[in-house]
């Protein structure tokens, strides 16, 4: 429900930045669905107060539409931006706890922006547009301990500057070999759903 939440403010907010700067009309539906893959190192199940987590995504400008398997040019679009949400996972009491404030969050490439919303729920990604190719990278610093699970929530674009009906949803997927969900499963007391697991990472602060 969370991630759910964090990608329709994330629509709301570029519906309207990208209507009102660009003066693009987007539909009501999108008109495309691409896939990007995202990338978390090291993928490792425990970490201590004061360690990184490195989040990165790289994608080139012609994408595969799914919904018709063409390729698309997203040359020039209005802004992309996708949600990440941390809570915390509460072994005693079998909640989640958002807990975007247990971790300090540092732009490389591309940059982050806040929900006016429920800010405590997460926090927005912002991919940057280089002149060949889509980028966004980031340092996640543990500042508390405890168990916790990351998620990579899908991303939006109003579509392309100037072009009615180019908007986009984007399902991103974490490429790592363990989603370390077996502390997912003995915190809460049951394993997470198959969807919400390719784009979440669970791991331990000491």
């Amino acid at each position: 429900m969370l991630i759910k939440k964090m990608g329709f403010i994330a629509f709301l907010i570029i519906l309207i930045s990208g209507c009102i700067k660009n003066e693009t009309k987007p539909c009501l539906r999108p008109n495309y669905f691409f896939e990007i893959d995202v990338k978390l190192s090291p993928e490792q199940a425990v970490f201590r107060v004061g360690d990184s987590i490195i989040c990165s995504m790289r994608f080139s400008k012609n994408l595969v539409n799914i919904a018709s398997g063409n390729t698309v040019d997203y040359s020039n679009s209005t802004g992309i931006i996708g949600g990440i949400s941390v809570v915390m996972l509460d072994s005693v009491n079998k909640v989640f706890i958002p807990s975007i404030d247990s971790f300090a969050y540092i732009n490389q490439i591309g940059f982050f922006s806040s929900p006016s919303i429920n800010p405590n729920n997460g926090i927005f990604y912002n991919i940057i547009e280089l002149s060949d190719r889509y980028e966004f990278k980031c340092t996640i610093v543990c500042k508390s301990k405890g168990v916790y699970y990351l998620s990579i929530d899908d991303a939006s674009s109003t579509g392309l500057i100037g072009k009615n009906c180019t908007n986009s949803s984007i399902k991103a997927t974490l490429q790592i070999s363990s989603h370390n969900e077996v502390l997912y499963t003995n915190a809460i007391g049951n394993p997470p759903n198959t969807e919400p697991l390719s784009r979440m990472f669970c791991f331990r602060v000491l």
